[in-house]
């Protein structure tokens, strides 16, 4: 799938993911909960958020 985007958008995937993961480890639920961010709480705030980012940046398709 990476393969499809152009190397802009690959750069864009890439700064999305890291955001994410940085979501996840610092966001209310794992510093409440610390052993949150693998399968718990933590981990789904990232994943929420990483899928609302690509859902934003989506590239365009003809």
């Amino acid at each position: 799938m990476l393969n499809e985007l152009s190397l802009g958008e690959q750069v864009k995937f890439l700064k999305i993911q890291m955001a994410a993961k940085d979501f996840g480890q610092n966001n209310k639920y794992t510093m409440e909960y610390p052993n949150a961010e693998q399968d718990g709480k933590g981990d789904a705030a990232r994943h929420m958020y990483w899928n609302a980012r690509m859902t934003q940046e989506q590239p365009s398709r003809p």
